[in-house]
């Protein structure tokens, strides 16, 4: 995580400075500046001097009191700021009180949960206490057993175990192995349903892992911190450069609500029965023609234009479904595709992700099997065409890649 203030974990500060640099109550165990993304929290031995402590405990969590000298404590204030942090979009930093009264960064936190506890107030009165269960912010999310599979459709197996274990409720008796493996089998989900592409930018990985799995990060659309991940329906899988840019770019939370609204799209087709995983395969002839076919039948994409392809089969890789695909409908076998953009969607009457391999074939020749017609078309002039909408994003980087390369070799 790159935190909004400048501070180095493990380093020693003076509350008083931290205050004069970067706002916030000077007074109490949580502060929350104003001009800061950031809510500080001061732990102090002194709790013991009341009958508890704060620290690291035996669940794996740090256990965190919360604010208020008398009475019961109540989510006001420092306490709800505490509670609601990700979702106001501020990082929680935790310092610990050292012997010579100085403060030693502990380090970026997020809140897991909370719990009620009997502890005394100032006036040693017995009355009900809050006490904030926190996880390091940032801890790297390993997806338990097996790596994310690379069968194209495997994710919609994967879907059901994270959705079942983010909304089941985190007891004081998990631990915080249990807290991160949950966080765990939300990352594997999303990274399968990417199957490889960016959810953001629609561009392949940009490299692979030592495994051969395809590099991708994980962004929970809802909270500032990406560890652990909530609802697998609010997090995206996303190249690093989208990532970035989402956290420190300009317009990153305009940026981020459309990718919040652009995966929900996904998850609600897919939970409705309506979401179709399409390969593509855009075939570039020697004079730098592409060919398209246009669909037959009926409804919304009669007569439309489009790159050919279909839909992925249970058990098939996205490279196997698209080699079917093209041989069923155009009698030709393909060489060598490369991942070239994922696209989404949402037509009338289903959501449609479909995603493009540049591809050569062992024959010019074809045979129309599916489609009614076929045209060789100047990438140029691809605007020209009535392509079906999802197709159409395709086209576009397809052309800007063609001048890009027409400028490179100019320069």
């Amino acid at each position: 995580m790159h935190l909004p203030i400048d501070l180095e974990i493990g380093s020693l500060y003076d509350r008083k400075e931290l205050h004069e640099k970067y706002g916030g109550q000077n007074q109490g165990g949580i502060s929350t500046p104003r001009t800061y993304p950031v809510i500080f929290l001061f732990s102090s031995p002194r709790g013991r001097e009341y009958g508890y402590q704060d620290g690291w405990k035996e669940d794996g969590f740090y256990h965190y009191t919360g604010e208020g000298q008398r009475g019961h404590m109540d989510f006001v204030r420092g306490n709800r700021a505490v509670r609601d942090h990700a979702k106001q979009g501020k990082v929680l930093l935790l310092f610990e009180t050292t012997p010579d009264g100085r403060r030693r960064f502990v380090g970026p936190m997020e809140y897991v949960d909370h719990y009620f506890k009997e502890i005394p107030d100032s006036t040693r009165a017995l009355r009900r206490g809050i006490i904030f269960r926190l996880a390091p912010a940032d801890v790297e999310l390993d997806a338990p057993g097996e790596p994310p599979s690379r069968t194209g459709l495997q994710f919609l197996s994967s879907r059901d175990r994270a959705l079942l274990v983010s909304r089941s409720p985190i007891e004081s008796r998990d631990t915080r192995f249990t807290y991160y493996q949950r966080s765990a089998y939300v990352k594997k989900y999303v990274l399968e349903r990417a199957n490889g592409f960016c959810e953001a930018c629609g561009e392949p990985a940009p490299f692979a892992r030592p495994d051969g799995t395809p590099y991708l990060e994980v962004h929970d659309t809802t909270r500032l911190s990406d560890s652990g991940l909530d609802d697998p329906r609010h997090v995206i899988a996303c190249c690093p450069t989208c990532h970035r840019k989402v956290h420190y770019g300009e317009g990153g939370s305009e940026h981020n609500r459309v990718l919040r609204e652009r995966i929900l799209a996904v998850e609600e087709a897919i939970g409705a029965g309506k979401f179709l995983l399409v390969t593509a395969a855009i075939l570039v002839n020697g004079e730098g023609r592409v060919l398209l076919t246009q669909r037959a039948g009926h409804g919304a994409l009669a007569g439309k234009w489009e790159f050919s392809g279909g839909k992925v089969e249970e058990g098939e890789t996205l490279i196997e479904g698209l080699r079917r695909e093209i041989t069923e409908e155009l009698e030709i076998e393909l060489e060598e595709p490369r991942p070239f953009l994922m696209v989404d969607h949402t037509y009338p009457e289903f959501h449609v992700r479909l995603v493009s391999f540049l591809a050569t074939s062992k024959s010019e020749r074809f045979r129309l099997r599916s489609h009614q017609r076929s045209m060789l078309v100047p990438i140029t002039e691809l605007g020209t065409v009535d392509l079906a909408d999802a197709d159409i994003p395709i086209a576009t980087a397809l052309q800007a890649r063609c001048r890009l390369e027409l400028q490179t070799n100019s320069d």
